[in-house]
């Protein structure tokens, strides 16, 4: 939007607390941020969300407002939704959480009784992927024409970067490593490559926001090696990997899959959430999300070994992916879908 029309300002409220705030530099010079957090410690989530109203309500009526799916945007909008009616109001809703719960997969929240329940004061509904429009499309029914589709964007490089010569022999795995991104695999996934594949090693980069997972189970491993948080994808040794590998219970479109394919890796991932619209088998390897660990372990050897085996597939489906993010999700393609979205058009500056 601030590429669009620089000239537009930008209030950005945060309600939760984070160990760090995260991605804070990349806000446009116009953004105010308030922290309450920060600033409001002593706060309920409850008593932040009425502050946040009443901080709306001195906005001109024509503000957009736009709420994330997020403990405190959905409080926010179960308590103050209807005072909403009469604004533009924007819900960006991405993935279900789900668990494995004695071996089987369960969705233990979801956003879809709040839209229904607001479905009259929101002016439209954001997604990130058509394949959640198509599981709120059949669980609500009402007012399809609210849901729109943005796809994630990613800068793709014009080339792809070149690698080492081991690359192949060399695992990437780069998330977040609370609970819901599967760590728990990366140690039965590298005990299992040590007996059968001594030679490929794995590196993984991560840090912990919701906590729950020790990362002491990533230590004493021969062929892993844990190196903790990263600062964005372009941070990590890229050029020494040549297959990503990506873990999760649940997901909508990993912006890290993107990151992953626009640099040329060979993506390994599991059916989850949305991933199958941009992982299909000619972009990256696609395998069937299993609730047992091990089972699921075993899968993620098997595909390794294929690639590592043949590296004319590794290049075929590395360019095949570069191609896709290029072609569906680069910057230029999200910025004419944000103006269509929200009816926006460039301005055009006049320089002295």
């Amino acid at each position: 939007m601030y590429e669009l029309d620089p000239f537009k300002n930008f209030l950005v409220i945060l309600g939760e607390h984070i160990d760090r705030s995260q991605w804070m530099d990349r806000l446009p010079p116009n953004a105010v941020v308030v922290d309450m957090a920060l600033h409001c410690h002593l706060m309920s989530l409850d008593q932040r969300c009425l502050l946040t109203l009443k901080i709306i309500e001195t906005c001109p009526p024509e503000t957009r407002i736009h709420i994330r799916n997020s403990a405190f945007g959905d409080k926010f909008l179960e308590l103050y939704g209807v005072v909403l009616k009469d604004r533009e109001a924007i819900y960006y809703h991405f993935a279900d959480i789900e668990r494995i719960i004695n071996g089987q997969r369960s969705i233990v929240h979801s956003s879809v009784d709040l839209i229904a329940d607001n479905l009259d004061h929101l002016s439209k509904i954001v997604c990130d992927s058509m394949t959640t429009i198509q599981k709120d499309h059949h669980r609500i029914g009402l007012q399809n024409h609210k849901w729109h589709c943005l796809h994630p964007a990613v800068e793709a490089p014009a080339v792809l970067p070149s690698r080492d010569a081991a690359a192949s022999q060399r695992i990437l795995w780069a998330s977040r490593t609370d609970m819901e991104k599967r760590p728990s695999l990366l140690p039965l996934i590298a005990s299992h490559l040590s007996r059968s594949a001594p030679d490929i090693h794995m590196d993984v980069f991560g840090g912990s926001v919701a906590k729950g997972f020790n990362p002491r189970m990533l230590e004493r491993l021969p062929n892993l090696r844990y190196h903790g948080p990263y600062d964005g994808f372009g941070s990590l040794p890229l050029s020494q990997s040549a297959i990503f590998l990506y873990t999760s219970l649940h997901d909508g479109i990993p912006n890290v899959i993107l990151e992953a394919m626009s640099y040329g890796l060979a993506v390994i991932a599991p059916d989850v959430g949305s991933i199958a619209e941009v992982v299909d088998g000619k972009t990256g390897i696609l395998l069937p999300s299993l609730a047992d660990d091990r089972d699921m372990a075993d899968s993620y050897v098997q595909a390794i070994r294929t690639l590592v085996n043949d590296p004319d597939l590794i290049r075929s489906v590395a360019e095949k992916a570069h191609a896709f993010v290029r072609r569906v999700h680069s910057p230029g393609a999200y910025r004419a879908r944000v103006a269509d979205l929200f009816g926006l058009r460039q301005r055009q500056l006049q320089h002295a």
